[in-house]
């Protein structure tokens, strides 16, 4: 049995497998679990933490300097208790990493307001695995990795936002799983379909109003028909969900100039618009270029380089997913009408294809969109007419308030339908010729750049 007084610090243990006399035994918990017992140490001291976080529980590594082993380990439970009296241990000279995971950003800004001024910085993971490649995989090799790269200055930090872009990334994220939902819910219909050989080719929009009739009428056997009626009402229950959160959306954009301006740009609506501010943010300057708003989007060619080979590949599809998918669906929309865009389109689509050239005009729209924000102008060849009907649009879905229609008192007629008429004929001449110019600006460019190749190989 123990003689002298045993001192344990770590984790806590069963002191019943230590095989000492009962208060032999000194227990020193590190601060992580002491709670209430404080945190001495010298103000001068630097530290850098690394955690591990996970859904249940947060393993930790503490250093003093780079590329040392862990002066401590921990592992604290995922609760806002603990994480508090964490923080509350922590001095202003403490310097803290963690990964970038689902509730990354809310552990880190609570570590930041329980904390005496300690450093709290959130990693990217994908940068990070790249940097600290390892063969040993587990939690504390994770956690010193992430404290060994702080010290050194190398850890790749990521961008946090602000309150008010997190409120609308969130909003965001709720109305892409409401729509993988409704999608998901079609799908299962259209397989009812296809396992009992009905074709319905003749209906363009099966879940409109001459589809549903389509479906009510079909003889189907029991199990396959109450499964029909069942998806139908699920489908109905998101469609209404769904309106919901566009409602919400349009009252947050019709208050917003940020979402206005985007919104000048044929074939983004509010709702592109919405879930462009919230992947971007309220400051543009963080992108230095408009090539770093594309790589932002995942919008950008994968590059093999070395020596004298370069290979360029699909796009690297990195970053804000959804703000890539709504980017791809506008340019979907705006090659449908004349505008330089669809010419860009179309000389792209004879040289590589469709599915490329649209991926080109998203990146190419990605690039407007950043000069628009940093100059804080509209779109140049905004349409005017359609650009007032889908800000009206807008109004009265966030606000339910229709303008009455004619003339108002004491004000003479705009021209009623032949000035609307000739308004939306204004738009298309207007964008035929932005067409033209850019395909006579283009032929000009490449014939110039030919006539330049051709005397220098002459010469």
């Amino acid at each position: 049995m123990c003689q002298e007084h045993v001192v344990i610090t770590g984790r806590p243990k069963r002191l019943t497998r230590l095989g000492c006399e009962p208060g032999s035994i000194v227990v020193v918990l590190e601060p992580a679990y002491a709670g209430i017992i404080p945190h001495f140490r010298k103000e001068e001291q630097m530290s850098f933490i690394g955690l591990d976080v996970h859904k249940k529980f947060i393993n930790g590594a503490v250093i003093d300097s780079p590329s040392e082993h862990a002066k401590r380990v921990f592992t604290i439970p995922t609760k806002k208790e603990s994480i508090t009296r964490f923080a509350s241990s922590l001095s202003p000279s403490d310097s803290l990493a963690l990964e970038s995971t689902t509730h990354a950003f809310p552990i880190a800004n609570l570590i930041r307001k329980n904390s005496n001024g300690a450093n709290v910085v959130v990693s990217n993971p994908m940068k990070t695995k790249v940097i600290n490649e390892s063969k040993n995989k587990s939690d504390s090799v994770d956690a010193l990795a992430l404290a060994n790269l702080l010290a050194s200055g190398y850890l790749p930090v990521i961008w946090e936002p602000d309150s008010e872009t997190g409120s609308l990334r969130k909003i965001t994220s709720y109305a892409q799983a409401i729509g993988r939902d409704r999608t998901a819910v079609k799908n299962r219909v259209h397989s009812i379909l296809h396992r009992n050989l009905i074709e319905y080719s003749g209906i363009s929009d099966l879940f409109g109003k001459k589809g549903r009739k389509f479906l009510f009428s079909l003889s189907l056997p029991e199990d396959e028909q109450l499964q029909l009626a069942e998806e139908l009402e699920t489908l109905d229950f998101l469609d209404r969900r769904f309106v919901s959160i566009k409602e919400r959306m349009a009252k947050v954009s019709v208050k917003d100039n940020y979402i206005k301006r985007l919104m000048t740009i044929p074939g983004i609506d509010y709702f592109i618009a919405f879930s462009l501010k919230a992947a971007i943010g309220n400051d543009i300057s963080r992108f230095k270029s408009p090539k770093k708003l594309v790589g932002y989007f995942g919008l950008c060619s994968s590059v093999y380089q070395s020596a004298d080979k370069r290979y360029t590949g699909k796009i690297t599809k990195r970053g804000r997913s959804h703000a890539r998918w709504v980017l791809v669906q506008a340019a979907q929309a705006i090659v449908k009408s004349p505008s330089p865009l669809k010419a860009f389109f179309l000389r792209i689509k004879n040289k590589r294809g469709r599915n490329k050239a649209i991926v080109a005009v998203a990146a190419k729209l990605s690039r407007i969109i950043w000069n628009m924000l940093t100059k804080g102008e509209d779109y140049f060849y905004s349409p005017p007419l359609r650009t007032k009907e889908k800000l009206a649009k807008l109004r009265i879905i966030a606000t339910g308030e229709k303008m009455k229609s004619g003339p108002k008192k004491g004000i003479p007629s705009a021209g009623g339908r032949t000035a609307y008429l000739k308004a939306r004929k204004n738009d298309k001449t207007t964008a035929k010729s932005a067409e033209c110019d850019y395909v006579k600006f283009i032929k000009e460019r490449f014939s110039s750049r030919k006539s330049a190749r051709r005397t220098e190989f002459l010469s």
